[in-house]
């Protein structure tokens, strides 16, 4: 999201938080994103509190906020939501973690998935999670679009896949963390 679409998000918001709900509801609503409210507003304003809290705030959670509130902006509607429930190869409570990686490594990768859970981190990776009836690039998107962070494992041919480049391109459009793993490539 841009900039600019941002801060105009933000204000909906402002302006739809401040005729819907009192500010401890305002605080509830945040905590339920995972949202600090331990900020003290300049002003005695409803408005202006949302304005000094949300800006710190991941894109994506401010478009799953202004979705849910039924705000209307091109930026709302452009880019998908995808809630936990809908990705259901996450485990719960765990961070999330998009495994990015060259089919001729899945079976490294796979070892690699069932080491970090001991950690609490839930792997994506394609062909472990996907079930064969469902349809990959709905499954790979629901990943994409819910993850916490990417890890890319690079090695030769890492960067001439269109299915590697398009998942660290969504990893970057959506400003989530990205690690790269060097495996003879540099990043």
């Amino acid at each position: 999201m841009k900039k600019l679409q941002k801060i105009e998000i933000i204000n909906l918001i402002g302006r739809e938080l401040q005729n819907r709900m009192k500010f401890v509801e305002i605080d509830g609503y945040f905590e339920s994103y995972g949202i600090q409210t331990n900020h003290q507003p300049t002003y005695n304003s409803k408005y202006v509190y949302v304005q000094e809290v949300l800006p710190k705030v991941k894109d994506e959670i401010i478009l799953e906020i202004a979705s849910e509130l039924g705000i209307e902006h091109p930026a709302v509607s452009q880019i998908p939501i995808i809630k936990e429930s809908e990705a259901t190869f996450w485990k719960p409570g765990h961070f999330k973690l998009f495994i990015s990686h060259l089919a001729s490594f899945k079976k490294t990768i796979g070892i690699l998935k069932k080491e970090l859970e001991k950690y609490g981190i839930s792997s994506f990776v394609a062909h472990e999670d996907i079930e064969p009836t469902k349809e990959w690039q709905d499954e790979i998107e629901k990943g994409l679009f819910s993850m916490d962070a990417l890890c890319a494992v690079l090695m030769p041919g890492f960067k001439d896949s269109n299915w590697t480049d398009q998942e660290v391109g969504v990893a970057i459009g959506r400003n989530v963390l990205i690690i790269p793993i060097r495996k003879e490539l540099d990043p």
